[in-house]
């Protein structure tokens, strides 16, 4: 037999085929790493220095314009009932009763003329806006409180 002093076998080649298979994995690794940093917005969280106290740090977000809150927004459904009812204006010391998206108020009604008329109304808040569902003398039926989940206290369950 014949030996061959060239011969190195399949071990080198071996080798070889495993390195550039590893130097693949880990460059498709460093890829894929790369490529998911881009896609996360980059936050950045700092402490207050102990030279700055937080009452003197100076916030970089703008305040928005408060809107009106739920009371007024009631209170100017109830004014336009009245003067659509021949009103001049609401008497003083309403103050609606809230609970979620519903409210309550027992409502003065100044007349032009000095006269006045009194009544209970429930108004229910829908797309930000509030809507009076009822209004009347006598406590809203159990129709209309089964309807729209009224609290028991708010309407009369004998009186349709």
């Amino acid at each position: 037999m014949k030996y061959l002093t060239n011969n190195r076998g399949v071990l080198p080649i071996l080798v070889a085929v495993l390195v550039v298979v590893l130097l693949a994995a880990g460059g498709v690794a460093i890829y894929n790493v790369s490529k998911s940093n881009k896609k996360l917005p980059q936050t950045v969280v700092t402490s207050p220095s102990p030279r700055t106290s937080p009452a003197t740090s100076v916030s970089p977000v703008a305040s928005a314009t408060p809107g009106p809150t739920d009371q007024q927004l009631i209170l100017s459904a109830l004014l336009a009932q009245c003067v659509a009812g021949q009103g001049d204006h609401l008497g003083s010391g309403i103050a609606p009763e809230i609970q979620g998206d519903l409210a309550k108020a027992n409502v003065t009604c100044v007349g032009a003329t000095g006269g006045t008329s009194g009544y209970q109304a429930i108004l229910q808040k829908s797309s930000g806006k509030w809507a009076i569902i009822y209004s009347g003398q006598e406590p809203a039926g159990s129709a209309i409180g089964v309807k729209y989940g009224l609290p028991a206290s708010w309407y009369d369950p004998s009186h349709q």
